[in-house]
């Protein structure tokens, strides 16, 4: 393990340190600058250097280094500061991994992201309180960043052309009323804000009239910068689904429930039946032996993992839910062919087989999936999540090979 380290290390001004990947993390060497900023010196602890809710995710992290040297590691704190831990090299020769890692002071950055948290936060508080669709339009960029429920159908952010066009796709909004929000938004950037009415829904029901109010931010030149948006129904109690708390998304990973997501199905086969919709099963094989060797809070850890991996791979028109356990739907709306799907399901299963086929450090996790499409496997949400589910069944029992249902 001592050859991961090398004593030029000594001389640099930022921390380098190898850690033995055993049940505590052991620093087997580090140089003088981590020692003095972290308080960690050889034969100390990594794991039980940082609090008790960031010991599963640092083991985690780490541990998927050792398979992916290129994996991010979460910022931790370590002392009185938060470091950025990146990975080097590592060492498989013996009995128990070591990894070399280099840590650098993160605390400015990690103060940055804590205030884009907070301010998220705000505006999503903001949309409840208001009982309105809320988002904003920042100009320069040409990005739109939607906020509330709203947030969690089209994501948190999209380009100013797409907005419009995937409101109409997914049935939130008329085609006419997406004309009214590409002149609305087009008038804000030249510095014109006059309220317009458009036909919004605000549930699975019908689409009612409601209003786009804004107020626009300028710079200290008097120029258009940011454009601040709400949407409200003209009438009270319109107000419907998207208005919704969390008991819409699941406890543990942030996802749309089961019950969430096979409304969102439901929805877009009544709104959009003319469109091309298919049905992703992803079931997340090893979660079970993970309980039972490392404990269930690990796998909980694992659990969130995995689902913030696959939602951030997901495009605008796709939607994740956690369906039971360690399985999950993927909904994939509006596409342009039933290919889409399974390219996606594909990328998905190897990005999960890759990351968490841990080697010499206990756990494995593989994915299986299976795949149903609209119109062909089934006209219904019951029976597109019944075909997926036997198609991901027979994908398990065939050694992990994909299958689609035709």
């Amino acid at each position: 393990m001592n050859s991961l380290y090398d004593h030029a290390y000594d001389a640099l001004p930022t921390g380098v340190f190898s850690v033995l990947l055993d049940r505590k993390l052991t620093v087997i060497q580090s140089n003088p600058w981590f020692t003095k900023h972290t308080g960690l010196a050889e034969g100390g602890s990594l794991l039980e250097a940082v609090s008790e809710n960031d010991r599963e995710r640092l083991e985690l992290d780490i541990h998927r280094s050792a398979v992916d040297i290129t994996a991010d590691i979460a910022p931790i704190k370590l002392g009185e500061s938060f470091f950025k831990l990146t990975p080097i090299s590592c060492d498989f020769s013996a009995d128990c991994v070591g990894l070399l890692l280099m840590a650098s002071d993160h605390s400015h950055q990690f103060l940055l992201e804590s205030r884009e948290r907070l301010r998220r936060r705000r505006y999503d508080s903001i949309a409840q309180l208001t009982d309105s669709i809320l988002f904003y339009y920042e100009i320069n960029s040409a990005t739109i960043y939607t906020y509330g429920t709203l947030s969690l159908r089209l994501g948190s952010s999209l380009e100013l052309d797409a907005f419009p066009r995937l409101m109409c796709e997914l049935g939130i909004i008329t085609e006419e009323s997406g004309s009214t929000l590409r002149r609305f938004l087009s008038d804000a950037a030249n510095g014109i804000v006059e309220k317009a009415p458009i036909d919004f829904r605000f549930d699975s029901k019908n689409y009612v009239p409601a209003m786009l109010d804004g107020r626009l931010i300028k710079d200290s030149y008097d120029r258009p910068l940011d454009f601040v948006v709400t949407v409200k129904p003209i009438e009270k109690g319109s107000v419907g689904a998207l208005f919704s708390d969390n008991s819409d998304l699941d406890a543990l990973t942030g996802v749309f429930t089961r019950s969430a997501i096979e409304g969102i199905i439901r929805e877009c086969l009544t709104v959009r039946p003319d469109r091309t919709h298919a049905l992703i099963m992803l079931e997340l094989d090893g979660c079970k032996r993970l309980n039972e060797s490392r404990g269930h809070s690990f796998g909980d850890t694992v659990l969130k993992e995995i689902s913030s991996l696959i939602g951030g791979r997901l495009g605008d028109q796709d939607v994740i839910g956690r369906y039971a356990g360690a399985v999950f739907c993927v909904f994939c709306r509006s596409v342009e062919s039933d290919g889409y799907a399974a390219h996606l399901a594909d990328e998905i299963k190897r990005m999960i087989d890759d990351r968490y086929t841990v080697r010499n450090v206990g756990f494995t996790v593989r994915c299986n999936y299976g795949i149903a499409v609209y119109g062909k496997d089934g006209d219904s949400c019951e029976e597109l999540l019944r075909r997926a589910d036997i198609a991901m069944f027979k994908s398990k029992n065939e050694k992990n090979k994909p299958i689609k249902l035709m």
